[in-house]
């Protein structure tokens, strides 16, 4: 089972995290919004798990970042990150060539095409992105979109992507 999970700070959350992929059987956890520094150490029972915390001017900060956690008896390959992207994001390369990627774009990034054509490799079997995109368009929202959700759902009509969104808000203040 795959999911992904805003965790808006992952440290005081561990526990829950735990319990959920225990609960819920889960083999492999895209999280966004890890905020976590050098200092962090994140161990689950059963998983290796792979981050990249947000730094700004080469110095570790705590916002953004991204991890995915995936069940220790699953063959992959981290995959280093591209550089020609904005978008913060984690690879990984499982069974026959899939391309998992753990995406986080801050609302204050607007992506471009770009940014999503550095992360599909054209020699990956099939790419699945999941993670916080910060996009918003009318296709998925009633809210207003922005630019990062219509550059989404451009990016999707021009090429095969395919997006799956879910049904209700997926922020609750």
């Amino acid at each position: 089972c795959l999911c992904t999970w805003n965790a808006n700070g992952l440290r005081p959350k561990l526990d829950e995290l735990i319990h959920f992929t225990s609960t819920h059987k889960i083999d492999i956890i895209c999280l966004t919004e890890t905020k976590l520094t050098d200092a962090d150490k994140i161990k689950m029972p059963n998983f290796t798990t792979y981050r990249q915390d947000r730094t700004v001017d080469g110095r570790v900060v705590r916002y953004g970042g991204v991890a995915i956690a995936i069940r220790s008896s699953i063959a992959h390959v981290h995959i280093p990150s591209r550089t020609n992207t904005d978008i913060e994001h984690i690879i990984l390369r499982i069974t026959n060539n899939l391309h998992v990627i753990c995406c986080y774009s801050p609302p204050d990034h607007d992506i471009t095409a770009g940014d999503l054509d550095a992360l599909f490799d054209p020699h990956a079997g099939a790419v699945i992105l999941l993670g916080d995109f910060n996009a918003r368009h009318r296709t998925w929202t009633t809210v207003r979109g922005n630019p990062s959700g219509t550059a989404l759902f451009r990016y999707a009509l021009n090429t095969d992507a395919l997006l799956a969104y879910p049904p209700t808000p997926t922020h609750f203040p």
